[in-house]
């Protein structure tokens, strides 16, 4: 599975297309065991937590695999000071470069016939994450994707209409 992941990664991201390039993010996939250990160790070291984020953690250790996704705040940094113009925009660059990477994932590991689930525990899970892997100081932590054989169909999801989110022009 690591190996799986891995290669979707390496062959999906540099194709990513953006103004600037995906050169930020950073993500480090992980196959069980390992990724029960972030949400142990965030289960184990809570005191205070609503059920509804007990549920979702618990569900998270039933998935076969984890990737962590990240912003490279050095190289965000360095492209800020490169082109000053620019400075207040990369950081929202370098978060959708990262969006696309875990969408591209996510799409990858769907075609594979796995199930996903994009989550978002940071901060509460950083320092963690840090020390049981040796992250580097620079990474931010965005998001956590766990994906694994689906045991049961996606739920139903409520949207607004369409025509309320997407506007086209011009046509």
């Amino acid at each position: 599975m690591r190996l799986y992941v891995r290669a979707s990664a390496i062959s999906t991201v540099p194709r990513l297309s953006a103004a600037i390039p995906p050169i930020a993010e950073r993500s480090a996939p992980h196959s069980d065991p390992p990724h029960y250990k972030v949400y142990n160790g965030y289960v184990s070291g809570s005191s205070i937590m609503e059920s509804l984020e007990i549920l979702t953690i618990l569900w998270s250790r039933e998935g076969r695999s984890l990737v962590l996704f990240f912003d490279d705040r050095k190289v965000v940094s360095g492209m800020q000071s490169a082109f000053a113009t620019y400075a207040d925009k990369f950081p929202i660059w370098a978060s959708q470069s990262d969006a696309m990477t875990q969408y591209a994932i996510w799409v990858a590991l769907q075609a594979e016939g796995l199930g996903a689930n994009l989550q978002h525990y940071s901060p509460l899970i950083d320092s963690k994450v840090a020390s049981e892997w040796n992250i580097p100081a620079d990474w931010e932590l965005n998001a956590q994707l766990v994906f694994g054989t689906p045991v049961a169909e996606a739920g139903e999801k409520t949207f607004k209409p369409i025509e309320d989110r997407f506007k086209v022009y011009g046509a």
